[in-house]
């Protein structure tokens, strides 16, 4: 067994199956080839389309948000939308994205901000064996450390998921009132929407910076998009 097959196997064991699941349409598959390493299409498509921990982590059909991530990154210096792939996202609008050449990318929502580790120091890993990366790391982030926290600094997925109930595969738990124009970051403030839609709107409420998060405490570098 080569050192990809035991990372695979062992992804595999970690992540169990995912909720609601639907297979990954043939078509998305067809559509990410030459896009993102073979690795991934192959995780994805015995993965299908569905959820974790209720919603805290989902796989996407990638289409859905092609078109915004090429607004938020419109001619951007160093991340081409073209090179961009989203393949994931998180329960409260965070998308997980894959980049031909900087490979792993998070663009966090409330407030917007995006990480690209291997952008600001290059992986020596395999592009292969990398691209499992981000899904290896699943079972951590449907704990504590994945959540969105309101005014009183008190983790709101549980209490919305106990209020709503899970979340179904294309939903997030998003603010009827944006913060930056007033809405509170209290869970009262918050419901399911469908994903593609609400990130939309998180999009545009404000620009998205690169930060460094190679210290205690993450530096902003600048702004994404057109400079």
């Amino acid at each position: 067994m080569t050192l990809l097959e035991k990372d695979r196997a062992y992804t595999l064991s970690q992540l169990g199956p995912l909720a609601s699941r639907r297979d990954f349409p043939a078509e998305a598959l067809h559509w990410l080839r030459g896009r993102v390493p073979e690795s991934m299409i192959g995780l994805l498509a015995t993965l299908g389309i569905g959820t974790w921990g209720k919603g805290k982590w989902q796989t996407v059909d990638p289409r859905d948000y092609d078109g915004l991530l090429r607004q938020t990154l419109l001619n951007d210096p160093d991340f081409a939308a073209e090179d961009c792939t989203a393949f994931a996202i998180q329960g409260f609008g965070d998308l997980v994205v894959w980049h031909r050449v900087h490979r792993r990318m998070s663009f966090k929502v409330l407030p917007n901000r995006v990480a690209a580790p291997d952008f600001l120091v290059p992986g020596k890993l395999d592009v292969e064996r990398a691209a499992l990366g981000p899904f290896a790391s699943v079972p951590s982030r449907l704990g504590k450390g994945y959540d969105l926290y309101d005014v009183d600094d008190q983790p709101m997925f549980a209490r919305l998921v106990a209020s709503h109930g899970p979340l179904a595969p294309g939903q997030i738990f998003a603010p009827r009132l944006h913060p930056a124009i007033g809405g509170p970051m209290r869970v009262e403030n918050f419901r399911p929407a469908s994903a593609p839609a609400a990130t939309a709107l998180l999009h545009q409420m404000e620009p998205f910076i690169l930060m460094d998060h190679r210290t205690p405490k993450a530096v902003e570098l600048r702004a994404i998009g057109r400079q």
